[in-house]
């Protein structure tokens, strides 16, 4: 039982480090990124740099959610070995988490909804305290699971299937 807890305490205690050099490499990123009339080279170099942290970032949270990816359970359909990577866009706010085709499964149901939330919540409490993360985008081969299931995909919206009538 002590054994259990501990591994546990681990776990929690290797999540708050990971946190905090994430918050830490972004918090070096905004700072490096805010100048008063500076000129346009520090400028330039500001951006690399900062660009430079969300790699790190990037490479952080891939690397974690490759972890978790090798220990969950397979559904029926997907491969035992699947490849993720995680890449943060900071302007729009997204995160896009990217798996080999391996990772479909055979229906789209709950049970991949499941293992994708636990991707997503490593990978949040990864980037959030230093970005409000707005949207997450699932990528399977870099295509959208509807692209594997286009009977799951959402209808066109009202404005592009008047476009569609338009141009028939």
């Amino acid at each position: 039982m002590k054994h259990v807890h501990a591994i546990g305490l681990t776990a929690r205690f290797g999540l708050i480090i990971k946190q905090g050099i994430a918050a830490t490499i972004l918090t070096a990123a905004v700072v490096s990124q805010v100048s008063v009339a500076s000129p346009a080279s520090e400028t330039t170099q500001a951006t690399t740099q900062s660009k430079t942290k969300w790699v790190e970032i990037d490479s952080l949270v891939t690397a974690e959610l490759q972890q978790i990816v090798d220990k969950q359970p397979r559904i029926d359909g997907q491969s035992k070995l699947v490849n993720v990577r995680a890449k943060v866009d900071p302007a729009k706010r997204q995160l896009t988490i990217s798996l080999s085709r391996g990772y479909v499964p055979k229906v789209n149901g709950s049970e991949l909804e499941d293992l994708q939330s636990q991707l997503s919540s490593a990978a949040l409490e990864i980037i959030d305290p230093a970005l409000e993360i707005a949207t997450i985008e699932y990528l399977y081969d870099g295509r959208p699971i509807s692209a594997y299931f286009p009977e799951d995909a959402p209808p066109p919206s009202p404005s592009k299937q008047k476009k569609n009538r338009d141009h028939a």
